[in-house]
């Protein structure tokens, strides 16, 4: 019978998990992240590329060219900046893992592979990118009143958060 682990059934004894599961199955993911993901606002491909070790590019593009294997390549910082935010708040063990990028064209056969795309492959290796400071929630008023006044203007509105973000980006 299939049971989950450390559950009794009716005055049945609970069943122990070895010491060694996590090293064999890896190490559990929260339930919040499940719940993030069933909601729509973290991808299913983050923690299944921390699962597998590995993140495949599917999509086919209609037209292959030069340029759109440059953007998918360009992705990386991305995907370890995003990782990076998501084992913030995992196991350790997480941020440690190697992960393989894969295109949809490393599936081809080698004929049709151009022939800087072999070399690239042992460059598509990346690690969860550690982040050093995050977008706080919690903004105090203080803080927006001193970047009111370092911008010169009395609202607050969507071009005021552009504007701050993209200084605290060059300022970092």
């Amino acid at each position: 019978k299939v049971r989950p682990l450390n559950a009794t059934f009716g005055g049945t004894p609970a069943y122990q998990v070895p010491h060694d599961f996590s090293r064999i199955m890896g190490e559990q993911l929260p339930s919040s992240l499940y719940y993030l993901m069933v909601r729509g606002v973290v991808s299913h491909k983050l923690p299944q590329a921390l699962a597998k070790g590995e993140w495949m590019d599917k999509t086919h593009p209609l037209v292959d060219t030069k340029e759109y294997r440059d953007l998918v390549m360009e992705l990386q910082e991305y995907r370890q900046r995003s990782l990076g935010l998501l084992v913030r708040h995992l196991h350790p063990s997480f941020g440690q893992k190697d992960i393989v990028c894969k295109a949809a064209w490393e599936a081809l056969p080698s004929s049709r592979q151009l022939p800087t795309d072999r070399a690239l492959v042992k460059k598509r290796v990346i690690r969860p990118k550690k982040v050093k400071r995050a977008l706080r929630w919690r903004v105090e008023e203080e803080a927006i009143r001193a970047e009111m006044e370092r911008q010169g203007t009395r609202k607050v509105d969507f071009g005021f958060c552009l504007e701050w973000h993209a200084h605290e980006f060059v300022s970092e």
